[in-house]
């Protein structure tokens, strides 16, 4: 085994920005050497190249390491936080990768023809190496523009003068990027709003298809290397919220534990994390801090701990379709363990069910996929959904009573 870096998405996406960024890195230190070398005399061009401002955005851009962070830097001051489309989509004629380069360093090395200005160091037409991931139609297709032919993406080598690999960067990569990313950051919210928020109870899943397992036996003829079977698996990470721990007023609470306070002064309760204390008794103090900062101090009593129990689930089939009838097969599978450990022994109740997806078309947010999840009412009573009300399964086959409204689900 071995490590490697923590990702959170692996889209074609993310990992071109990252081909890419990674690249800018060995250009900019091509760049580094010619600009800021102290024995050669460059003409007076070559230093107002150097103390460009958007020469020197690209070494700042360059030098942060999460992802998020080089998208804000380049747009505008809280684009994200007011969620401004214009910014993120590329409207926006003051902020963008655009800004620095297409509409400002690149204007100072070459003409309205592409060709360098006198007295700009050649450094800019040096030949550099980098690799993107390129969607097209396979190579025996009959046109690339057929919608019936399916799509290959595949790792791509590429090489071009510096110019070249930055336009290549501005246009291939970063144009779609930020949308991308804020979509990311907004999914991040949601998922920290549902953790801080979600009662005693709750059941988290979160699911994907993993890449195809391929099974090798230890001993094999050279024949049978060409044969190997592989087998799909559906990875599930689900935490239930246990309220065991959430109802409890006394026991010792550890530095770093998320709880909700729930004062007699305050109406309405909010989470933080404890800092310090000492205690298991219902008047013990302890210290809290909430998400705006403020510190309080608390009584254990009032503290509702809020302990998550994780359980890995895998399924796997060596059917090749990954497609929404085995999704259902597996949750089904899955919320009848549950079933059987916690809900029926009465060990821990569980009454909400959320899903989170990578949200492929073809098994997680299909129609079929959509019907199994509005029959979970039906196939598991202890589950609530929505507002849906719990008997009316309105979209099983279910008879509605005419004397009772009915919710919008």
């Amino acid at each position: 085994m071995r490590h490697v870096r923590h990702e959170s998405c692996l889209c074609k996406y993310c990992e071109n920005f990252s081909f890419y960024t990674d690249a800018l890195d060995d250009v900019l230190t091509e760049l580094r050497e010619v600009y800021d070398s102290s024995d050669v005399e460059e003409p007076e061009e070559l230093d107002v190249v150097a103390k460009d401002v958007n020469y020197a955005k690209l070494f700042e851009f360059s030098g942060i390491d999460r992802r998020i962070n080089k998208v804000k830097l380049l747009l505008c001051e809280n684009a994200f936080e007011s969620e401004n489309r214009d910014c993120i989509e590329g409207r926006c004629g003051s902020c963008g990768f655009k800004k620095i380069w297409s509409d400002g360093l690149r204007k100072m090395l070459v003409d309205k023809d592409g060709n360098l200005k006198a007295g700009v160091h050649p450094v800019w037409l040096k030949t550099v190496q980098w690799w993107r991931y390129k969607t097209s139609a396979p190579s025996n297709s009959v046109s690339v523009d057929d919608s019936n032919s399916e799509k290959e993406t595949l790792k791509q080598h590429r090489q071009g003068s510096i110019i070249d690999f930055i336009d290549e960067f501005e246009a291939h990569t970063w144009k779609k990027y930020p949308s991308h990313r804020f979509t990311l950051h907004k999914t991040r919210e949601a998922v920290n709003e549902l953790h801080q928020n979600a009662q005693p109870g709750t059941l988290r899943s979160d699911r994907d298809w993993s890449e195809r397992y391929t099974m090798i036996d230890a001993r094999e003829i050279q024949s049978q290397y060409w044969h190997q079977k592989q087998v799909g698996l559906l990875i599930s990470i689900s935490r239930l919220l246990l309220s065991s721990a959430y109802v409890a007023t006394t026991g010792e609470l550890t530095s770093g534990t998320e709880v909700t306070v729930e004062l007699p002064s305050q109406k309405t309760p909010f989470f933080a994390i404890v800092k310090s204390g000492l205690g298991s008794n219902e008047g013990s103090l302890y210290e809290v801090e909430s998400l705006t900062g403020d510190r309080h101090t608390v009584q254990r009593q009032y503290l509702r701990e809020r302990k998550w129990h994780t359980v890995a689930f895998v399924g796997v089939t060596g059917d090749k379709k990954q497609d929404s009838y085995a999704t259902d097969f597996f949750i089904k599978k899955e919320l009848e363990w549950w079933e059987s450990k916690y809900v029926k022994p009465n060990v821990e109740p569980v009454t909400m069910l959320y899903t989170h997806t990578d949200n492929a078309a073809t098994h997680f947010k299909s129609g079929a996929q959509m019907f199994f999840l509005s029959c979970l009412l039906t196939l598991f009573a202890w589950l609530q959904a929505g507002s849906m009300r719990r008997g009316n399964p309105l979209l099983c086959g279910g008879v509605i009573p005419e004397d009772k409204e009915i919710e919008e689900t």
